[in-house]
């Protein structure tokens, strides 16, 4: 899964507006999805003319933009991007409105679909925010994984669906990964194998999601082939979308038909095809650090800003929630327009290093070097009329922390679980082992958190965590 986070240096106050939110994964965008679909239907069969595709695309517009506009706010913010300019919204108001307009367009009145599909997924938001901070996602490998981990139940004496495989995803973090996430769209592959003596050759097959308010799955009859002999397999491929506001935890069901005129009576063959849904993931940022490493000084954490001449390292930890994680690889890359600011260009792409399956520490730092004096009052000065990095108070430095990560047990959604046989008799627990053990595993997240370097800040949210695998863990000591 692949997760991103933006860090600033100097922390300033001025953030995103939280009223723009609203209750932001309340709207389903299934309504959406049915209703484009079906219009791209009506669009290739001819039965919608010009001036009813532009009333129509405008109406989707319209129902679209709020939807998106309040996600991308809300991903902005969870980025922990604190912007440099009063409101940045008319910004990314434009970039989206682009978006939608071409989307639909390309996608709902074109001939790919994938055009508005994208349109939906957390990877666009995430697009419109990397331009916009001048910092495009690195483009790190993502392994596929050609077995969603479905499981198909039903006779295998007839025609059956006989496997399920993910084609293609597009979606956010977890695209790329083999299995299904929230807010993603998948292509799923399923072969049909006729297991019975007989052939089958006048068949269509219809599919039904288990929870139409959280996957969507299209309403088309589908011919796996004109003639299927016996033993013999075919293949049909859908997209399927599941929606962000998803609370169903675990797996999700698709209903499967199969009718032939010969072969079936009315209400067909059924199987069910079950699809497991991936948890959600979801990562901190700990300890960022502004380190200095000059021969004969010793400055160290204290670092409080980017300043002319300096030349230090900068890395950072990840804690995980969610999910035990087996590895993590981590980029740091900084905005295309900042890069004057520094000799050569700062990256950083590192696998990390694991101490415990939640929290990872940097396997490496990624050095700086910046300019004189003279070169970086100037390149700060080109940053006046954007006021993207500059306000009257100063600037920031930003950051992009990209990570890819691996799933304890292989990529699986269920993280694995070990016992162990007990002790003949267990000594009683003390109070004061307790209360240290419970100090050491619970923690409070503030939205405005400075760390202990003092000079980079940036925590999005109010909330209490209790890592109760590590503290039953702790306990058993």
């Amino acid at each position: 899964m692949r997760l991103r986070h933006l860090i600033p240096i100097i922390v300033l106050v001025t953030v995103l507006s939280h009223s723009l939110i609203g209750n932001v994964w309340a709207q389903s965008l299934i309504p959406v999805v049915e209703k484009a679909h079906d219009l791209h239907l009506k669009t290739r069969s001819g039965t919608l003319n010009y001036s009813e595709q532009m009333l129509e695309g405008r109406k989707l517009a319209e129902e679209l933009f709020p939807i998106l506009m309040k996600r991308l706010a809300a991903r902005a913010i969870d980025s922990q991007l604190k912007s440099r300019i009063a409101n940045p919204t008319t910004d990314f108001q434009k970039a989206l409105e682009l978006r939608i307009t071409a989307g639909i367009k390309s996608g709902v009145f074109g001939s790919d679909f994938n055009a508005f599909r994208t349109l939906l997924s957390d990877a666009m938001l995430d697009k419109i925010i990397g331009e916009w901070v001048g910092i495009p996602m690195t483009p790190l490998p993502l392994a596929k994984m050609s077995n969603a981990g479905a499981r198909v139940s039903g006779s295998t004496r007839t025609l059956h669906i006989s496997s399920v495989t993910f084609a293609r995803e597009i979606g956010g973090e977890g695209a790329g990964n083999g299995r299904l996430d929230r807010g993603e769209w998948a292509a799923l592959q399923l072969t049909l194998e006729n297991g019975s003596s007989l052939p089958w050759f006048s068949t269509s097959l219809f599919l039904t999601s288990g929870n139409d308010r959280c996957l969507w799955i299209p309403r088309n009859e589908f011919e796996p082939g004109e003639f299927l002999a016996s033993g013999s397999t075919a293949s049909v491929s859908i997209w399927v979308y599941l929606e962000s506001t998803c609370t169903q935890e675990k797996s999700i069901s698709i209903q499967a038909t199969i009718e032939d005129t010969h072969r079936t009576g009315q209400s067909g063959v059924t199987s069910t095809i079950r699809l497991p849904i991936e948890p959600v993931l979801s990562a901190r940022i700990i300890n960022p650090t502004l380190d200095t490493d000059i021969p004969g000084e010793s400055r160290g954490a204290n670092v409080q800003r980017i300043t002319p001449e300096l030349v230090g390292e900068i890395s950072a930890g990840v804690e995980f929630n969610g999910r035990a994680i087996s590895g993590v690889t981590q980029a740091l890359t900084i905005p295309s327009d900042q890069v004057p600011l520094f000799v050569g260009t700062p990256v950083l792409g590192a696998d990390m290093h694991m101490r415990t399956s939640r929290e990872a520490l940097p396997g490496d730092d990624m050095d700086i070097r910046v300019k004189r004096e003279d070169d970086y009052r100037r390149i700060q000065y080109s940053y006046g009329p954007s006021r993207k990095f500059l306000t009257d108070a100063g600037g920031e430095f930003w950051i992009a922390v990209d990570l890819l990560t691996t799933s304890a047990g292989g990529g699986r959604t269920s993280a694995s679980v070990s016992s162990s046989p007990a002790a003949p008799s267990t000594p009683p627990l003390s109070t004061s082992k307790l209360m240290e053990a419970i100090r050491r595993n619970i923690r409070f997240e503030s939205r405005e958190m400075t760390p202990k370097s003092g000079a980079i800040g940036a925590v999005t949210g109010h909330d209490v965590f209790l890592d109760e695998q590590q503290l039953t863990a702790d306990l058993q000591r």
